[in-house]
């Protein structure tokens, strides 16, 4: 969001708009008092338009401050502190946005990314599995939720999420082939088998991942794969 004429006036006087200063904590800027909350919420959003995080964050909390029902200042300053590497910071951000009453549910799946960021993989899952009971039909939090399962060795689980996100997303190669290496990992070949060709039928470079992927090592054991890299080679 750009700032309103009244605050970018207000930036260019202040001095402000020129080139953008060296960023450093939060809790080192001094917030010109007397604006409003908007203006606040404005100014921050100029800086972190411009990478300027810390300095943005300290805008965030002057809005929140003077409106404690401006909820976006809230989620945008969990951005803010994810870009600086404070994944903590941004969690208990979005967390104060949800209990505030903020309204876009998208909010939990910038949730579960700070939670990835700070390693909190089964609290990230739990933000996931929240955005899709409210978004059913959206495929980033299948994308989400199968990746972060995949991180923790679900592969079962992983699948699953992977499968309701093809029936979203069915011309995704990607998608075929994360949910194929799932399929590896639990050794169940036959669906392994049946993704990988889905994908390769729409990506015919999937063959070179399947060639060098880790997970596919013991699939590339089986008489099905042998016979999959036949059919697949290219023609010369």
């Amino acid at each position: 969001m750009k700032p309103s004429l009244a605050v970018a006036l207000a930036l260019l006087l202040a001095g402000l708009a020129a080139a953008p200063a060296q960023d450093k904590p939060a809790e080192e800027f001094k917030v010109e008092p007397g604006r409003t909350a908007e203006e606040y919420y404005n100014i921050g959003n100029w800086y972190a338009e411009r990478d300027q995080h810390f300095r943005a964050i300290a805008y965030y909390k002057a809005a929140i401050a003077k409106d404690a029902d401006l909820t976006i200042a809230l989620v945008n300053m969990g951005a803010s502190y994810r870009a600086v590497g404070k994944p903590a910071d941004a969690v208990e951000a979005y967390k104060s946005a949800i209990d505030a009453g903020f309204e876009e549910n998208f909010v939990y799946l910038n949730l579960g990314n700070a939670y990835i960021d700070a390693d909190e993989l089964r609290q990230a899952v739990i933000a996931f599995r929240t955005f899709i009971a409210l978004e059913p039909y959206d495929p980033d939090g299948y994308a989400n939720l199968g990746i972060t399962l995949y991180r923790l060795g679900d592969y079962a689980q992983a699948a699953e999420a992977f499968e309701k996100l093809i029936l979203l997303e069915k011309d995704n190669a990607y998608f075929l082939f994360q949910a194929a290496r799932c399929y590896a990992l639990l050794e169940q070949h036959d669906k392994t088998l049946e993704k990988v060709k889905a994908a390769l039928a729409i990506d015919p470079n999937i063959r070179y991942a399947l060639l060098q992927d880790e997970d596919f090592r013991k699939f590339r054991r089986s008489q099905q794969y042998r016979t999959l890299l036949q059919e697949s080679r290219p023609e010369k």
